[in-house]
């Protein structure tokens, strides 16, 4: 098959999305071509790069000293594609190709695009990793509704382990949003006596009592009185912050007992006026970790745990029927409609909790 052109979403400036057409390199004795099914919109990191507020936008990230030096900010937007949630089908390897074969469905850190081609065994120098570093081959049972969940369920693994969640663990949660959804399931896979949600959204909180969580609504309680209530006086062991709200970490915090965890895994932006460090964090002896497992930044039990391996765990635990993911999609948009589903995610976030793109 000699597919030559393709499409992507790409992102000209703030709020603008464009299909563009564009070469693909030509296939190689390790190229694997792959057609793309579905893909995923990253409610969180893509959401901040077309709303222009990503750091990274206008400050340059020192990979070496892990750092953003304290320089005048960037002037101009550079363009960029978007996307890392792609499922797509092998139509085509080269013959030194050995992992994949014609076919095979697989899920990939790969953007939103009609067709891509990528090289296997290909190393990775830098950040964003080459198309196929990160790739997984899915499972007969496992479908690309499920697969375009492996990236966010990584996430969710990461952070359930940077939690070191324990048997018997009171645990709260807060966001109902597709990753709290998937830090609830794993974190009672973990051992979690009990998992607390707090969620203002009565369909989310729904959604979460479903898979055996207990749902509060910040709106009608103070979440980390009703979670000392409901536990017999217990504060929460650990507590995952989900929801990317800066108000939510200091929730997060009050709800976690003495020289317990807070993990957050929301991509903040801008400063943190709510998060008052002065009260339950500092009397309380409170850990606090930022969960990440992009920008070269290692599990914490690296390298037993390298990402790869976490991504292979999440779909197991799919094809499993352990990990439920069905249900999470709420809105498909065909591909050359890209633009509609980045402003209804713009727009509308409390309508949708994953909007996933469709390629004919």
């Amino acid at each position: 098959m000699a597919v030559q052109r393709a499409r992507r979403v790409w992102l000209p400036s703030p709020k603008t999305i464009e299909i563009q057409d564009i070469d693909l390199e030509p296939m190689g004795e390790r190229s694997v071509l792959v057609k793309s099914v579905l893909s995923g919109i990253s409610h969180g990191t893509e959401m901040a790069l077309y709303n222009a507020t990503a750091p990274t936008l206008t400050k340059t990230f020192d990979r070496k000293k892990r750092l953003f030096p304290d320089v005048e900010p960037k002037k101009e937007f550079a363009g960029r594609t978007l996307g890392y949630e792609n499922v797509g089908q092998v139509v085509q390897v080269g013959p030194q190709v050995t992992a994949l074969q014609k076919g095979d469905l697989i899920w990939c850190f790969a953007p939103h695009m009609d067709y891509y081609i990528f090289e296997e065994g290909k190393p990775m120098t830098s950040w964003p990793p080459p198309l196929g570093y990160y790739s997984v081959k899915l499972p007969s049972n496992v479908t690309p509704e499920q697969g375009i969940f492996t990236a966010l369920a990584g996430v969710a693994l990461a952070a359930v382990q940077d939690a070191a969640v324990k048997v018997g663990d009171y645990v709260v949660v807060v966001g109902a949003g597709a990753i709290g959804l998937l830090c609830t399931q794993l974190a009672l896979l973990n051992g979690a006596r009990c998992v607390f949600v707090s969620e203002p959204q009565e369909n989310r909180r729904n959604m979460a009592v479903a898979l055996g969580a207990i749902g509060l609504d910040p709106t009608r309680c103070d979440v980390a009185m009703a979670v000392r209530d409901m536990a017999g006086g217990r504060a929460a062991d650990v507590s995952i912050e989900a929801s990317g709200n800066q108000k939510a970490i200091h929730q997060a915090i009050r709800c976690t007992g003495m020289g317990g965890n807070v993990v957050t895994l929301g991509f903040y932006q801008g400063g943190a006026p709510d998060l008052r460090l002065g009260e339950e964090w500092h009397h309380n002896r409170v850990t606090m970790r930022s969960s990440m497992t992009a920008w070269l930044c290692p599990s914490r039990y690296y390298p037993q745990w390298d990402p790869l391996r976490g991504y292979e765990t999440v779909v197991d635990l799919m094809a499993r029927g352990q990990l439920k993911v069905e249900n999470l999609i709420t809105q498909r948009v065909p591909f050359e409609r890209a633009a509609e589903a980045y402003r209804l995610v713009d727009e509308h976030p409390r309508d949708v909790l994953k909007v996933a793109l469709s390629y004919s």
